[in-house]
């Protein structure tokens, strides 16, 4: 599947491929440096490409796999500047926290090794938290990793992770002390709220933040 997935040649596979490369490789591509997660170039596609849907898709909270994936992989419209630019800047906060000894308590007291559920919704979480302080994404990341690990110790991409993954993920983007017993107690009866995020990303027109100031990084 991975390595069908990777062989699309579509405006936008080819984007994420490049992605991968700069992000993943393991010639050197910094974040892959910076976690421990399998390297295997099909299997990396698909991270990041999963991860990418779901920036796409972050209202719907859709699946990353099946049909409107595969659909969206070979769609041959480009994705819109303004989103590029911003799922790679998620990418690369992504290894700045993976690697400041004051910010990576995710990956350093959370031992285990990043499964791929996890490299998706981390990325997605730091993509929807553009504007909070770098302490305040990593703190959320931590959270992320200690609460779905303790709800599910076999972590594999599957309807129950990924709706509760969802869950958590929008909970800690609007406040990241959130309390994510609470919201996976109301999980299955929540109404997705359209995000914020991605009604700025529908334009390449420059957007005005929705917080009254873009909160400084420390």
């Amino acid at each position: 599947m991975a390595e069908k997935l990777a062989a699309i040649a579509s405006p936008v596979a080819l984007w994420i491929s490049e992605l991968d490369e700069k992000h993943m490789s393991d010639k050197g591509g910094c974040l892959a440096d910076v976690i421990d997660i399998e390297l295997k170039r099909g299997k990396n596609f698909q991270n990041m490409a999963q991860f990418v849907f779901c920036c796409h898709e972050v209202d719907s909270e859709a699946f990353p796999s099946g049909r409107k994936f595969e659909e969206f992989l070979n769609q041959q419209e480009e994705l819109k500047q303004n989103m590029k630019k911003s799922i790679d800047a998620a990418l690369q906060q992504f290894a700045r926290i993976a690697s400041d000894p004051r910010l990576n308590s995710a990956f350093t007291e959370l031992k285990a090794r990043v499964a791929p559920v996890e490299f998706v919704f981390i990325a997605v979480l730091l993509f929807l938290m553009d504007e909070a302080s770098d302490k305040e994404q990593a703190y959320a990341v931590y959270h992320l990793r200690e609460a779905i690990r303790d709800r599910f110790p076999d972590l594999r991409m599957r309807n129950d992770v990924v709706e509760l993954m969802w869950a958590y993920v929008k909970a800690l983007a609007q406040e990241p002390n959130n309390d994510l017993c609470r919201v996976a107690a109301k999980s299955n009866k929540r109404k997705r709220k359209p995000s914020s995020k991605l009604r700025k990303e529908d334009s390449d027109t420059d957007y005005k933040p929705t917080r009254s100031a873009k909160k400084s990084r420390t």
